[in-house]
């Protein structure tokens, strides 16, 4: 048995019992000549099994076959008068590598799996079976291959020849290769007579003149290829390697392991399955929990409103529908987890800080600031941070926030960059002197949006009422860039403008109540865009 595993790739192993009196055995008895019935016979046919056995080995009564004698006995009759070339383990027990004084020769039949093909193979195997004997003391070894299921293989000796060639040889199919292989991968060939490949019967006598010619040197091998692996015909698929290695890893578990090993790892895996089945469990029921109380039905919930009494509400009572207190405590929950998620994006605009939010922002990109001072910030920043959350996963927006009280100058120098440089206009220097005079608390709230790559920036704050006015921080251009916003604020009737000026006693709580328009209308590309020749760099 552990010899016909070994070889079970190259040959295929079956047993009778002699002693069996049947009329079958006994005619096979008879024609393979075994007269000694309890004696153990070992009998290998080849190609031609009509002719009977190539070879005998024989034990007498009493004795039995050693492992090491029947491998031997194997290894010497292990290939068929004509093996085919199904496997890279074949070719390099069929082709072995040579030197170039004892150089051994391989030839090589290719044809297809068809059935028209098989008077091909049976003319070679007949050439040598009638001269194999002379053929083997010159080291030639005959093989032969299908195209159809070696391509890669094959073509590589097509590449090298000629265009006529190559195509009359790769239309049919088949032909007739002599190699030497003098590297794991590197062959010396040349194909034989193309009339081998086209007779239906190999000219014995010619075909062993042109063989003789390559053994004795008179003709060369002239091309020289590169070797592809050959595909495995019969590797099983993976499927089956696995399910074999599954039931391998099984029976020697089977065999090895002892009660006293088994019950331990049988114990920790049944521990491991009931903990990921009671987990799933929880997870499950934990889901559908959630499930029911999402959607508990509007009337149920009213139901239970109007039979609990108001006095006996508690805040922690699950039966009873949230009320207002619970309302604010969840958007103060709320506040405080946008304020968590934001806060390690909003970073402080200084001069440490300058160049990562203005100086060095990637072309698209924008850094949106707002305005505070030490006492503001903890009312500002929330309100602020609440705004821009929607925008958190923009790739092309930064947040941060500027302390007045450290970088008036740097705001102020921003705001003078806007200003018109115009000689003789009184209107314009008292722009400049009230810049000078800029109250800080009055730019509390105040949003920029700047663009480091484009030189502009935008500007929301409640006081900024009309870009169109002259007299509003000397904000005039020619027009080139002004929005559909600058022209319908130019035509606002006294009634807007009289709520435009009692948007100056807002209180500091509600000066980013109109952000969210703002930001948006910013998003569509209708704010002002204010452009500047240059950042100013006096942030400390």
């Amino acid at each position: 048995m552990l010899t016909a595993m070994k070889y079970s790739n190259f040959a295929r192993f079956a047993y009778v019992y002699l002693s069996d009196q049947s009329a079958e055995i006994v005619k096979m008895r008879q024609a393979l000549d075994i007269t000694c019935f309890k004696c153990e016979n070992i009998l290998i046919f080849n190609d031609f099994p009509h002719e009977g056995p190539i070879a005998r080995l024989s034990v007498s009564n009493g004795q039995q076959f050693h492992v090491d004698s029947i491998g031997e006995f194997i290894e010497r009759n292990k290939y068929l008068v004509l093996p085919r070339l199904s496997s890279q383990s074949y070719f390099d027990d069929l082709c072995p590598i040579s030197s170039q004084t004892l150089r051994k020769l391989c030839i090589i039949l290719t044809v297809t799996d068809s059935s028209s093909d098989l008077v091909h193979i049976a003319s070679l195997r007949n050439f040598v079976r009638n001269r194999g004997n002379s053929l083997k003391n010159e080291r030639l070894y005959f093989t032969y291959v299908y195209v159809n299921k070696q391509k890669e293989f094959v073509t590589t000796f097509f590449d090298q020849l000629l265009q006529s060639e190559h195509s009359s040889l790769q239309e049919r199919g088949r032909g007739l290769l002599i190699l030497w292989r003098y590297d794991q991968k590197k062959v010396r060939f040349a194909w034989l007579n193309e009339r081998w490949s086209i007779k239906e019967s190999i000219n014995e006598n010619d075909l062993h003149l042109e063989l003789d010619a390559y053994i004795k040197g008179v003709k060369k091998l002239d091309y020289q290829a590169t070797l592809k692996p050959l595909v495995d015909e019969y590797q099983p698929s993976w499927f089956t390697r696995i399910s074999r290695a599954a039931v391998r890893l099984f029976e020697v578990m089977w065999f090895s392991l002892t009660k006293e090993e088994t019950l331990p790892l049988l114990s920790a895996l049944g521990t491991l399955l009931i903990i990921f089945v009671i987990g799933y469990g929880l997870s499950y029921a934990n889901s559908l929990e959630g499930k029911s109380r999402i959607y508990v039905p509007q009337d149920v919930k009213k139901g239970n409103k109007q039979t609990i009494d108001d006095d006996k509400w508690h805040p922690e009572d699950p039966r009873v529908e949230p009320g207002i207190n619970n309302d604010q405590s969840r958007m103060l929950r709320k506040q405080q987890r946008i304020m968590r998620e934001m806060e390690p994006m909003m970073h402080e605009l200084r001069a440490e800080t300058y160049f990562g939010l203005i100086r060095l922002l990637k072309p698209g990109c924008r850094s949106i600031v707002v305005l505070v001072d030490e006492q503001s910030k903890n009312i500002l920043l929330p309100q602020f941070a609440k705004h821009v959350w929607p925008f958190r996963n923009n790739k092309t927006f930064s947040f941060g926030y500027l302390m007045v009280e450290k970088n008036l100058s740097w705001f102020r120098k921003l705001l003078e960059h806007t200003l018109p440089v115009e000689n003789g206009q009184t209107g314009e220097s008292s722009l400049y002197e009230r810049l000078k005079n800029i109250n800080p608390r009055k730019t509390l709230g105040t949003v920029l949006v700047l663009c480091g790559w484009k030189l502009y920036f935008n500007m929301y704050h409640p006081m900024h009422t009309s870009p169109g006015k002259k007299n509003f921080l000397g904000f005039d251009d020619d027009g080139e860039d002004c929005s559909s916003e600058d022209s319908d604020v130019e035509k606002a009737s006294g009634e807007e403008i009289r709520a435009l000026r009692k948007v100056r006693n807002l209180k500091l709580e509600d000066v980013l109540n109109g952000l969210p328009n703002w930001l948006d209308r910013l998003v569509e590309g209708s704010i002002r865009r204010y452009y500047v020749p240059e950042w100013p760099n006096n942030l400390r």
